[in-house]
């Protein structure tokens, strides 16, 4: 925006910490004109996946940690939403084994065109403790929502309120209005998956909050200062 000149020894971007989209990926390769590759990984044990530059799959590093997706029953599962859970090859000192992160995600046998062997993250889908249960019993993936709002260009970000386990209040960011027939068509599939009586509020609002560290939560179960300052709020969708 400013006409800054960029860096000539700058070769690369490297993403870690928040979840890096499509639309991320892209708008920051357009700005800098350098590639932009994923990484995965957590403080226990730094860096564990990393993109590779054929294929653009992000490869376990399975010299070093050992990454498993287990469901409900605790067992390791394939090309379907699963906990991860991280055992560490390095630390002899403080073995972590099956260390829960906190991240869901998918885990691919399939092999990348680039020929390397190790395990691929197909996506990290959320955190665990996006995961909602609603009043009625419905449970609600993270998934989900990144799922239905990224066919949307108009939606730059996105916020999911769980005010109560009765109703939901979302928020968008949007670089444009929606037209009436999307906006109808997201209630109808929200309303669709999560039950006629839990009560949904759609909001148009100037700006979503982060979290001290800097990250964007998709879904909010606590009342955070400011959240609901209606100054915030351009018009009720």
């Amino acid at each position: 925006s400013n006409n800054l000149k960029l860096w000539s020894s700058l070769k690369i971007i490297s993403s870690t910490s928040e979840k890096l989209t499509v639309k991320m990926k892209d708008f920051i390769e357009k700005v800098f004109k350098k590639p932009v590759t994923n990484q995965y990984g957590c403080g226990e044990v730094y860096g564990a996946a990393f993109e590779c530059p054929e294929g653009r799959n992000i490869h376990i590093a399975e010299e070093h940690v050992y990454i498993e997706c287990l469901n409900a029953s605790d067992e390791p599962v394939y090309e379907e939403e699963g906990r991860i859970v991280i055992t560490d090859l390095d630390n002899y000192i403080t073995p972590l084994i099956r260390y829960e992160v906190g991240d869901l995600g998918i885990i691919t046998n399939e092999k990348c065109i680039c020929g390397r062997i190790h395990k691929v993250i197909k996506e990290i889908t959320g955190r665990l403790s996006d995961e909602l249960l609603l009043a009625n019993n419905n449970k609600i993936a993270p998934s989900y929502w990144s799922v239905l709002f990224r066919q949307f260009p108009e939606i730059d970000q996105a916020c999911i309120i769980a005010v109560s386990k009765n109703e939901l209040i979302i928020d968008f960011l949007l670089n444009n209005d929606f037209n009436k027939k999307n906006i109808l068509f997201i209630k109808k599939t929200i309303k669709d998956v999560v039950g006629d009586d839990i009560i949904l509020e759609f909001r148009k609002v100037k700006r979503i909050m982060k979290t001290n560290s800097g990250k964007h939560e998709w879904v909010i179960k606590k009342d955070i200062p400011g959240r609901y300052n209606t100054e915030n709020i351009i018009k009720i969708l």
